[in-house]
């Protein structure tokens, strides 16, 4: 439970302003950066406390890393001698600069989605918890989302909805849903035998994984982290 936030690397991010602004521009309404922002914060728990950029008292619990090397900090100074600026947070909307990375952590554990939403209300009566479960597809009825298919070992089972049915299966899980349910590439989903309902050519498309240039360095004489996880 808890998704990519249970097996991630705990790295609070929320990504550039300039990226939001570009999805609002490309007709999106609601995705600038002056959009999601109050959200962000809404949800956090932040340890500086609430601010024009961060919040206190939300479920996502934000600390500062524990972690601290002396070849780190030279490594940052060294940066800024070369010209990139040391900064203090990389969630503001411009991440350029380094810096240590904020994280969803609480007293120094894990703090992942299941802790921060799904433990506080597990109590309560409308909510089931199905585990072990593939969710085939999202039933349309006349053009609107009505319930969803999964299946659970041999066994299908359905459920229908009287508000909203949200899908919350990442970047991979979401479009593949999606498909098995007739919205994506009409030409396509005929291909694989699927009746097209929508046809939504971008699902399924444009997938980008973050990218990560990293340098890698071999030192001697002093303390790191790869040399004490060998010992």
């Amino acid at each position: 439970l808890g998704g990519c936030s249970s097996i991630n690397g705990m790295i609070y991010m929320r990504g550039q302003a300039a990226d939001y602004e570009g999805w609002r521009q490309a007709g999106n309404p609601g995705w600038g950066w002056d959009d999601v922002l109050p959200w962000f914060t809404r949800a956090e728990d932040h340890y500086a406390g609430p601010g024009p950029f961060h919040g206190a008292g939300g479920e996502i619990r934000v600390e500062k890393q524990r972690l601290r090397w002396e070849i780190l900090e030279a490594f940052r100074e060294a940066a800024a001698q070369y010209g990139v600026p040391m900064i203090e947070d990389f969630n503001r909307g411009d991440n350029a600069g380094s810096a240590f990375f904020d994280v969803t952590q609480r007293k120094g554990w894990r703090w992942s989605a299941a802790d921060a939403f799904l433990k506080p209300v597990r109590s309560r009566a409308n909510l089931k918890v199905v585990t072990g479960a593939l969710v085939d597809r999202v039933v349309i009825e006349q053009g609107r989302a009505t319930g969803v298919v999964w299946r659970l070992g041999d066994g299908e089972h359905s459920a229908r909805a009287r508000g909203e049915v949200l899908l919350a299966a990442g970047a991979i899980g979401s479009p593949a849903i999606l498909e098995r349910s007739g919205i994506g590439d009409a030409a396509h989903l005929q291909g694989l035998g699927i009746a097209p309902l929508v046809d939504s050519p971008q699902v399924g498309a444009n997938l980008q994984d973050h990218l990560q240039l990293r340098c890698a360095f071999a030192v001697s004489g002093v303390s790191t982290l790869n040399r004490r996880a060998a010992n």
